[in-house]
Parts: C-alpha cells; sequence; structure tokens
C-alpha cells in the first residue's frame, strides 16, 4: 500500500464517521474485549495481543494485553508505531514473521519502542465494509504464523466485532430513546396544541396545551371525533378543500376556528399533517396549531379604526379643507390671510393624505403596496415642509437651507426626481423632524442635493450626535432614546417610505464634528434634474 492509498483510506469519511458510531475511542477497558486478547495470546503463544480502533492520526487500544510500559498504561500510540493501520483490505489477515526484514515495516518505531518483530492482524470490518482497525496478536522475535494462528485471530476477530456490534446497537438504542425522550418532552411542554388522530379523525393522543387552550380534558377527547371542536364559522367547502389536500397526502396549512369547551368560538393557525408507516401507508394525522385569537382581535380592531378613520377623521377634515375656498370668495382678504388661508388648505390636504397612508402602512410594511413614481419637485417639499413645522424652528431658534454646490434654492427653487410625494412628504418631514428634536438653540438644518450620473442623493444634516446606544438601530421600529415623548417610529417610518419608493437610506453621526447626515439615494440621475425655474 503506498502512501497515497493509506492516507485516503485513513481519512475516509465514511470510515472515520462509523468509527464514530460505534464510540469506543477513548472509552474505558472491558473484560469482554480482554477475554478475546487473553484467548489470542494464550492460543497462538504470543506475548501481545491487542483490540486497535486507528482514527487519522491515532490508533487506541480498546484492549491491551501484554504490552511494554508506558504503552500499556496510555493505551494508545501515534501512528508511527502502527501496524494496524495498514489492514485495509476487508478479509485479509496481515501476517509479517519479520518486521525488521519488511520493506514496508522496517522503518516503523513499533519496532524499536513497542518490540514489534511478529505481528498478526485480522481488519475489524463492519456490515457497511469500513475497516476500523485491527484485532492482532505480536510477537518479540521472529516467528512464521501457522494456518491455525490465522484461523483461530480470524475467528476471534469476528468475535470483536460481534461485541463492538453490539454495542453500537446499545448506543443507538438509548440515543433512538433519548431523542424520542426530547420529543415527547417537547410536545408535552409546547405551548402550541397538538393533536394526534387516526385515519378516520378519532383522537388518539392531545398534549397538554391543547387542553389549556381548548378547555377539553384528554379523557374527554381522546376516543372521540375531531369534528367535535368544529364551529360553524367554516362551510362545507372548507373542510373538502382541507381533506382534498390530506388524502393527497400533502400538509394542510391554514387559519381554524374551533369551539372550546365553554362553547367560545377561538381561532388557530394549522399544520395538519400526514404520518406513514415504513410501508408509506398514511396511519395517523398530527395536527400542530398556535393559538391566534388575540391577533384575530387585532386584525379586527385595526379594520375597525380603518372604518373610523376613513368616515369620523375624513368628514370633519373635508370641512376644514373647504373652508379657504370660501372665505376666498368674499374677496377681503389680505396678503397674510390668503397665505394663511394656504397654509390651512395644505395642512388638511397633507392629513388627509396622512389619515390614508396611515391606512396603507401595513401594506407597505408587507411589501404589497404599489408605488407611483412621477416627477416631483423636492425643494418645493422640503419647503412645504420646513413651513408646516415652522413653529418648532421658531422655538428653538433654527435656520433651515436648501443648497446644491454651494447654490441656495429658495420655495420657489425646483429641482426634480422620481418620486410619490405622498410618500416623499412624510419621508422627509420625519427625518426633519427628528433633526429638529436633536438640534441644539440656533442650530441650522441643511438639505443637500448631490447630483451623479445615476442617483440624485439627498442628504439632510444637523448639528447633534445620535447617541451610540441608538446608532446600529437607527432606522429600526420602536427605537428612542433620550425622548421624553419619543416612539421610535419617525426614522423608522421614513425608512419604510424610502425602501418602498426604491430609495437607498443611511445615517452617519461624527463624534468629531458633532453632526448627524442623513442621505437619501434616489434613482435617476442628474440628467432628470431640471434647472432651477
Amino acid at each position: 500500500m503506498d502512501n497515497h492509498s493509506l492516507h485516503t483510506h485513513l481519512n475516509d469519511a465514511g470510515r472515520l464517521a462509523a468509527l464514530r458510531d460505534v464510540a469506543l475511542m477513548d472509552t474505558p477497558a472491558e473484560e469482554a474485549f480482554d477475554r478475546l486478547s487473553r484467548l489470542a495470546a494464550r492460543f497462538t503463544g504470543a506475548p501481545v495481543a491487542l483490540v486497535s480502533l486507528v482514527d487519522r492520526n491515532r490508533q487506541f487500544f480498546k484492549s491491551a494485553v501484554g504490552l511494554p510500559e508506558p504503552w500499556q498504561s496510555r493505551r494508545e500510540t501515534p501512528l508511527s508505531h502502527s501496524f494496524c493501520q495498514y489492514n485495509q483490505v476487508s478479509g485479509s489477515p496481515l501476517v509479517i514473521s519479520d518486521a525488521r526484514k519488511d520493506p514496508l515495516f522496517r522503518k516503523n518505531l513499533a519496532i524499536r519502542d513497542l518490540n514489534v518483530i511478529a505481528y498478526l492482524g485480522i481488519p475489524l470490518v463492519t456490515r457497511d465494509d469500513y475497516v476500523l482497525g485491527s484485532f492482532c496478536v505480536i510477537d518479540g522475535i521472529p516467528r512464521i504464523w501457522s494456518p491455525t494462528d490465522i484461523e483461530t485471530v480470524t475467528d476471534l476477530a469476528a468475535s470483536v466485532m460481534t461485541e463492538i456490534d453490539l454495542r453500537a446497537e446499545v448506543a443507538q438504542r438509548k440515543k433512538a430513546e433519548m431523542d424520542l425522550a426530547k420529543l415527547w418532552g417537547a410536545v408535552k411542554n409546547s405551548p402550541l396544541s397538538i393533536i394526534m388522530t387516526d385515519v378516520q379523525g378519532i383522537v388518539e393522543y392531545v398534549n397538554p396545551g391543547f387542553t389549556t387552550i381548548s378547555g377539553f380534558t384528554e379523557a374527554e377527547v381522546v376516543g372521540k371525533n375531531v369534528n367535535m371542536l368544529r364551529s360553524e364559522v367554516h362551510g362545507k367547502p372548507f373542510f373538502q378543500d382541507l381533506w382534498r389536500t390530506l388524502d393527497a397526502e400533502r400538509i394542510w396549512q391554514g387559519e381554524l376556528c374551533s369551539r372550546k369547551k365553554d362553547g367560545a368560538l377561538f381561532w388557530e393557525q394549522a399544520s395538519i399533517l400526514p404520518v406513514k408507516d415504513p410501508e408509506g401507508v398514511v396511519t395517523h394525522y398530527v395536527a400542530i396549531k398556535e393559538d391566534i385569537t388575540r391577533k384575530k382581535k387585532v386584525e379586527q380592531l385595526r379594520d375597525d379604526v380603518d372604518r373610523i378613520m376613513r368616515h369620523d377623521l375624513r368628514q370633519p377634515l373635508t370641512g376644514i379643507i373647504t373652508l379657504p375656498q370660501v372665505m376666498r370668495l368674499q374677496g377681503t382678504l389680505t396678503e397674510d390671510q390668503m397665505r394663511m388661508l394656504k397654509l390651512i388648505e395644505d395642512t388638511g390636504n397633507r392629513m388627509a393624505d396622512m389619515i390614508d397612508l396611515s391606512l396603507d402602512m401595513f401594506r407597505i410594511e408587507t411589501g404589497e403596496y404599489r408605488v407611483t413614481l412621477q416627477p416631483v419637485n423636492a425643494v418645493a417639499v422640503i419647503h412645504q415642509v420646513e413651513d408646516q413645522h415652522r413653529r418648532l424652528v421658531a422655538h428653538k431658534s433654527l435656520s433651515c437651507r436648501v443648497v446644491e454646490d454651494e447654490k441656495e434654492f429658495g420655495p420657489d427653487g425646483v429641482r426634480m426626481i422620481h418620486s410619490e410625494e405622498r410618500l416623499l412628504f412624510p419621508l422627509i418631514s420625519n427625518l426633519f423632524v427628528n433633526a429638529a428634536e436633536a438640534s441644539p438653540e440656533g442650530g441650522e438644518i441643511v438639505f443637500s442635493i448631490i447630483p451623479s450620473k445615476d442617483t440624485v442623493t439627498l442628504t439632510l444634516a444637523n448639528h447633534g450626535v445620535v447617541p451610540p446606544q441608538v446608532r446600529a438601530q437607527f432606522f429600526d421600529k420602536y427605537v428612542t432614546h433620550g425622548k421624553k415623548n419619543g416612539t421610535g417610529l419617525g426614522t423608522y417610518s421614513a425608512s419604510l417610505f424610502a425602501k418602498a419608493m426604491g430609495y437607498g437610506i443611511r445615517m452617519e453621526t461624527m463624534d468629531d464634528t458633532g453632526m448627524t447626515v442623513v442621505a437619501i439615494d434616489i434613482p435617476g440621475g442628474e440628467d432628470f434634474i431640471h434647472p432651477e425655474i
């Protein structure tokens, strides 16, 4: 055997896995193996007999009779001292009369350190033909091993493998029992409701989670048909579809409304799966169900709020929006009054949009919202945001600018971007409020427009740094720090709106300059930006 073949044999993944499975490496000596080693030594007249298991870099002696110290106590050697590693060919004994004269073994360190001169080894082979090691006898003098010696050691090696197989089976059985105990422990302690029925729907097992949720005891349902839990919420087609799925030996998943012992209805997210026997025949069904009654109530509450917001809030808001139109018809208003009326009208329209947008937040979060991008004047939106929050700006004596290449844009400036104004306004508004609240008295908020070939980057910079505790989660939901009435939804919503429109959004806070910059990367590029009007 050349070195390449030996290396391949020792490092074979299947062989090493088989060696692990028998679970004998580094285990204490056992009388069953030592007895076979003593018999081998006695019948052959050899002073040493070993049960050797070989891994990729050493050989371990599960049994050792007659080895010199310190090897007898160590019960292992490196492969530099191993003959057993060469026992690769299944069913072929390795017979050496004088290792000192053998071209393959004459330089092996076992000759010098363990006095291995004559060697007879029988490979220990699994049922899958993996060689785990060898059962061998050793003599310290040259000798010719007789056919009887070879036959005797071969028979005893078979007994060694029987012992190994028995221990492997016991280990596998114990592992299976432990796995089963863990499984049943998980089933019994699970807060989920778990039911097992036969193919006719007769209940054979329910876990404590089922009894807690349904109110039924195990004795009250075992032996009964699972139909006893049915409510009238689902019609006949619903259950026909459920059984068609199960009859096709597929897993059924869906929401199921059932009835508790006290008659109350409750909702569950259920998965029902067929269980097959070793022949592939479906014998049982297992249902794993999670109580989602509270979730369904929340969904109903959200629907109720939806109706309230669409009707009860919009109705008075319509009156507020139309009031400025009526007042303009009088024709006696000053310029300041006209400006105030326009602000009332614009703010009312913004509130209407925000009401609609709040109802669409769920669709945005789940990716179901359909964005309509069109040309929008970003400068106008920014100034509208500033105007809406002018009280906050005045209260903190803040100044605000919109610039591009140091050129400042007034309220009449024009820089067009691809956007949906209904989303762009709250995006900028949330970031603006966050920046204003974080800014010191007399600070400045600067919006910068930075065009490039494929992207327009809109940045918002303010004095003040983001607290270290929330920097990594700046755009996460409900993350806030140091704000008395903070909800942690402002920057989250801004990020949500940005991503809905396909924008990138990022934040950088700089302790050395005391500045924070939020950047929004908007696809479109400088070719789309119209010159200022």
